[in-house]
């Protein structure tokens, strides 16, 4: 069990894992069973790793296959396979008689005679000899396998000791004896904004690396890993595993079989990094736990926090869920007593949290075209002459979310999907954010036919920039989105103090620390409040208690402004007394009188056909054969506000149960039971959806 093997499939091969169990099975007459062909790799997936698939596909009512893919597409399982279980490499130096000497081999003979041991990286590091050459040279014996010991760990000492306080000494304490345990721990790290969280789980990936075990840390933003990545090389002397989608392939396979192997690591990684073959998983840290990007909306929807839980459960190892603002689900089970739950209340420096002022928007008549009120410029001039810097944060990306035309009014939108095209005025073209489509301005409006003159709608981060830099042209300033190529050196650059006016979108919010950084201005306060979203409040306070929480952390006297159109809100009067609890006990309140999470159960299911076709017969279709169950509601068929996505339609059902409903298999019985549809609907599912769009 846990082997990766090739196998006969038809008259083709195929590559699979051996699964769990015998297969008692009545052979057809004149049938056999095949042999495997080859065994690639021996204990590819551990037992824990095989368990937590299991579960997640039998969850999230998807095929576990899709999920194993995810666990070994980076490996070397193919044609030219590295015969993976052989690790580390004896050059024997002899040349067995008989043996084709070809261009390549006597290149990589000329190689290999530098030394005897290699391990198979360092031979594929080379340049100069490929899987398939070194396949050749393991075949004839030239390279032979051997075992290796490996060593634990030998880490330098920090080149600056962190002087841990007394409230973070004992939760660092506390998660160490938890590794000990050496079972399964939730814990809740719970501190606010600069309070040190990441050094006090650090001194627990310290005390598991100098056990020879492996580390996994996830993090919600690939910008995050590389300044993580830095922080552990200082601190630890180790080569830290990066693992994320913008990664080559050569990388991703080397730290693939490093971890596969079982040696000493600790990987930092966006959600992807859940699925890498651990063999010595003695610890997962979810930092950011809170973060809504954990969700995985498209393809194999699943919440990588939610599943870091379940495989640290059959890993029998801590997990410690790192938040200054936790998801109320996290508050709710620590509260309850489900997870431990370790509190840092000060700041680590010993600084004092930022003052919040609130800006009544209704007070300012601001000129068309403008969107910074006078007091936060003010602020920010100021800060400005004192040599600090200054973080204006706004979550929309782009110059403008919305182009009308003068003339007719016409609303440019995306041909594909049921949303407008935002205005990039960097890159000079209109984009959806949806579906990824592009396109220059228009030079004539697509309705009146009049030649172009569009307006701006609305501000986006690009149209911020270009207002400070009017009003401020002596100040540095810097645009920081997802749409930043060179993310992580802007990151550095802030954080030496090279840029005096960061504006930024919800990246800007999360996990930096940046010294000299001691004013955060937020354009619009209210965005997140105008969905109707049950989260849409816990959300908000979220973001703007993490993108405040950046100001004053190294006693500068954080200050914090934000613009709203309602002061009054009990989400922005609870952010200003930094009431947190209060405002999450409100909220676990209403949660609890309609029966919402974490009090009761949401799936989404959502049929989609093409434009041409008409997904509400087919919903009801799909309707009318679901089962009867008394704590189970089915709302919808319902258009979601994206009616149209991708080029298809949909139509959504919302289904809503108590807290120990099981709507995985209740779905499952209930898509048993739906007539077999044509090749064009497709049904997906979402269980605990996020989004509802």
């Amino acid at each position: 069990a846990g082997d990766c093997v090739r196998v006969p499939f038809g008259k083709n091969e195929a590559i699979g894992c051996v699964w769990d169990g015998e297969l008692a099975i009545e052979l057809p007459k004149g049938k056999a069973i095949k042999f495997i062909i080859e065994n690639l790799r021996p204990n590819m997936l551990s037992t824990p790793a095989r368990k937590t698939i299991d579960w997640m596909a039998n969850y999230t009512l998807s095929p576990r296959g899709l999920f194993l893919r995810m666990c070994v597409k980076n490996a070397y399982i193919d044609e030219v396979s590295t015969r993976m279980d052989y690790s580390s490499l004896r050059f024997t130096v002899q040349t067995p008689q008989g043996i084709r000497q070809t261009p390549q081999r006597i290149a990589a003979l000329s190689v290999l005679a530098a030394q005897e041991n290699w391990s198979r990286e360092e031979i594929l590091e080379t340049g100069k000899i490929t899987a398939a050459t070194m396949l050749a040279l393991i075949k004839t014996e030239i390279l032979v396998p051997y075992e290796v010991n490996t060593p634990m760990l030998s880490l330098h000492e920090p080149k600056r000791a962190p002087q841990l306080i007394d409230e973070q000494i004992e939760a660092a304490r506390a998660i160490i004896n938890a590794c000990d345990a050496g079972k399964f721990s939730p814990i809740l790290l719970d501190g606010v904004t600069g309070s040190g969280k990441t050094e006090v789980y650090c001194e627990a990936v310290e005390h598991v690396l100098r056990h020879g075990k492996q580390v996994l840390i996830l993090l919600p933003e690939i910008a995050l890993t590389h300044a993580m990545q830095a922080r552990f090389v200082q601190k630890f002397g180790v080569d830290v595993k990066l693992w994320h989608s913008n990664l080559g392939i050569k990388q991703k396979r080397t730290t693939w079989q490093h971890i596969a192997d079982g040696k000493p690591a600790v990987v930092v990684g966006a959600r992807s990094a859940l699925f890498l073959p651990f063999q010595s998983l003695k610890l997962i840290v979810v930092d950011e736990e809170h973060e809504s990007s954990y969700k995985q909306e498209e393809g194999l929807s699943h919440n990588a926090r939610d599943m870091a839980i379940v495989r640290a459960k059959f890993e029998a190892c801590p997990i410690v869920l790192a938040s200054a603002t936790p998801s109320l689900e996290t508050f709710n089970n620590a509260q309850t007593g489900k997870y431990a739950w370790l509190k840092l209340t000060a700041r680590a420096t010993g600084a004092q949290m930022p003052s919040i002022e609130l800006l009544d928007m209704k007070q300012f008549k601001l000129p068309k075209g403008e969107f910074i009120a006078p007091p936060l410029l003010d602020a920010i001039t100021k800060n400005l002459g004192a040599g600090h810097q200054s973080l204006l944060y706004l979550n929309r990306r782009g110059y403008s979310p919305l182009s009308i035309c003068r003339g007719c009014g016409h609303k440019l939108e995306c041909p594909s999907c049921t949303a407008w095209l935002v205005e990039h005025k960097r890159t000079g073209k209109l984009c959806c954010h949806h579906c990824g489509f592009e396109t220059p301005p228009p030079n004539t409006c697509p309705s009146c036919l009049i030649p172009s003159d569009f307006v701006a709608c609305g501000p986006g981060v690009e149209r911020i920039y270009e207002e400070i830099k009017n009003k401020l042209p002596q100040a540095k300033c810097v645009l920081m989105s997802s749409d930043s190529d060179n993310a992580s050196e802007i990151l550095q650059k802030i954080a030496k103090n090279e840029y005096d006016i960061i504006i930024g979108t919800q990246i800007m919010a999360k996990g930096h620390d940046f010294p000299n950084l001691n004013l955060v201005g937020v354009v619009d306060g209210d965005l997140g409040l105008s969905t109707l979203d049950l989260r849409a409040a816990e959300r908000t306070f979220q973001v703007l208690q993490q993108v405040v929480g950046r100001s004053g952390r190294h006693n500068l006297g954080g200050q914090a402004i934000v613009q709203t159109y309602v002061p009054e809100h009990a989400m922005m009067q609870a952010l200003t007394a930094q009431k947190r609890d209060e405002f999450y006990e409100r909220e676990l309140e209403h949660r609890q009188r309609g029966n919402w999470p974490p009090f009761g159960r949401l799936a989404l299911l959502m049929i989609s056909t093409p434009k041409q076709n008409n997904p509400l017969t087919f919903a009801q279709e799909l309707l009318k054969c679901a089962p009867i169950m008394n704590n189970v509601e089915i709302m919808g068929p319902a258009e979601p506000s994206l009616s149209i996505l991708r080029d298809r339609k949909r139509i959504m059902f919302t289904l809503h149960g108590n807290k120990s409903t099981d709507l995985s298999a209740y779905i499952r019985n209930w898509l048993k039971l739906a007539p077999k549809f044509l090749h064009f609907v497709r049904v997906r599912v979402d269980i605990d959806p996020l989004r509802f769009e």
